[in-house]
């Protein structure tokens, strides 16, 4: 009996690691690609958060934006029902974000993990850019393209949903961060100017 219960355990580890590569991998809908994945194996989680952060920028004297992603429920270390997968950046000007890989033995949990990367302030070079966001799921694919942006240095922008579930919106705003409250939680930050929205189902 205790043979089977630790075959029974070890089969949903691996089950579950293969999962979670496939979810962190961009791409096409069939897979994680190891290219589309950071080299962040010997880096703390702080390090790797920073390399994900930077990961578009070829020039550190360059001047740069940073955007995150409003989240829709407070916390993602729970995973239930009706916690949905957070969005994050999924391509700008066409070429894709490199995820974070995740190993379930090694990194924090799944909701964790991907929320890490959903609220980090990715920083965006300076000028105009089209951004595709979509969820952090298995998929991995674009759900929304926003409108052209103009990114201005020194700002942080932020994607948010609005409205009601009939008139529902995509918006960007310049922001600001209250550091008294986690990142994790959307009441950390305070909205500014709207800069961009579009309608969404």
């Amino acid at each position: 009996m205790t043979n089977k219960i630790l075959l029974t355990i070890l089969l949903s580890c691996s089950l579950l690691s293969l999962a979670a590569c496939t979810t962190t991998g961009s791409g096409s809908m069939t897979g994680a690609a190891s290219t589309n994945k950071l080299d962040v194996k010997h880096l703390s989680r702080s390090e790797q958060i920073r390399a994900y952060e930077n990961q578009l920028i070829t020039d550190p004297t360059a001047p740069y934006a940073t955007l995150s992603n409003l989240q829709v429920v407070t916390d993602y270390r729970t995973a239930s029902s009706y916690a949905p997968n957070p969005y994050g950046i999924y391509a700008v000007d066409g070429v894709e974000v490199r995820k974070l890989p995740y190993n379930p033995f090694t990194s924090v949990g799944w909701y964790q993990h991907a929320a890490q990367m959903a609220v980090a302030d990715v920083k965006i070079p300076s000028g105009k850019h089209v951004i595709e966001l979509g969820q952090i799921t298995a998929w991995n694919r674009s759900d929304y393209t926003l409108p052209v942006i103009d990114f201005q240095p020194n700002t942080a922008y932020i994607t948010a949903f609005e409205g009601s579930k009939d008139d529902r919106h995509l918006s960007v705003y310049t922001y600001e961060q209250d550091d008294r409250f986690s990142r994790l939680d959307r009441d950390s930050i305070i909205l500014k100017d709207k800069v961009a929205s579009i309608k969404v189902k």
